[in-house]
């Protein structure tokens, strides 16, 4: 986990975290509602790389991608609680380091995935 002494993410890490697609629509998400289960989060993600007919595909790799890479290291750097046994995410302590980036995307009306 990259933080500075204090505890607070250091500046690099906070734009490695939002310069990943997933991991930007995952925070805007999560930004929204606080908590959601990781198939609330598949589904979310899935949604918007829906690709018609490869529906089922998608919402699998979604899911993959999601429960072994993007949610560890988002748990690791303190930003989500991740909790694999009762499949449930919640902003975590770190949270309010990306904030003001990800409120902006949503002030602003930007899709997190572009």
């Amino acid at each position: 986990m990259a933080q500075s002494q204090s505890g607070i993410l250091e500046m690099d890490t906070v734009f490695t975290i939002l310069s990943d697609t997933t991991q930007r629509s995952l925070l805007w998400y999560l930004s929204d509602v606080e908590q959601a289960t990781v198939r609330e989060l598949t589904a979310h993600l899935a949604s918007s790389n829906d690709g018609g007919d490869r529906h089922h595909e998608s919402r699998r790799q979604a899911h993959v991608t999601l429960v072994h890479d993007h949610l560890p290291r988002l748990a690791a750097d303190g930003v989500v609680d991740y909790d694999r046994s009762a499949n449930d995410v919640t902003i975590g302590p770190n949270f309010d380091e990306v904030e003001p980036f990800v409120s902006r995307l949503e002030d602003a009306d930007i899709d997190p995935v572009e």
